[in-house]
């Protein structure tokens, strides 16, 4: 009795074991979304807004893409100027382009690379979002 006691226990803590090593798999997709010349400018005031000088932004590459949920997220650059007044370079950024409660399309930003994010860890981001596409140059 003992010996089969031990046998089962045994089978348990294996299929437990091998639950446990099964990976996850992701329920949301994203494919590219082209992004229309509307929603770029909407993307671009969401960028400019979040800026230490709304007037300065000079835009680089963007991409966007949409996951199964229809959740549009947004990549790109942004060459912008500090608080000295001197502009930083093109700075990788992510957002998500989202619907109001009033019913209007806005732009949130989740990250733009600088003193809270790193450029590498935004890019890192976009990556995994689905989003390369030439934003990190």
């Amino acid at each position: 009795m003992f010996m089969r006691l031990t046998s089962v226990s045994g089978l348990v803590g294996a299929a437990l074991c091998l639950a446990a090593c099964v990976t996850k798999q992701p329920t949301d997709f994203n494919r590219p979304y082209a992004l229309s010349e509307v929603e770029q400018k909407i993307v671009k005031f969401g960028v400019a807004t979040s800026l230490k000088d709304p007037g300065s932004p000079i835009f680089g590459n963007m991409a966007a893409s949409i996951s199964d949920k229809g959740v549009v997220q947004v990549c790109g650059t942004v060459n912008a100027k500090n608080s000295y007044g001197a502009y930083t370079g093109l700075q990788p950024y992510l957002g998500v382009l989202a619907t109001s409660g009033a019913g209007n399309k806005v732009f949130v930003v989740n990250g733009i690379a600088g003193p809270r994010y790193s450029a590498q860890a935004v890019i890192m981001t976009c990556a995994q979002r689905g989003i390369g596409g030439g934003i990190d140059s």
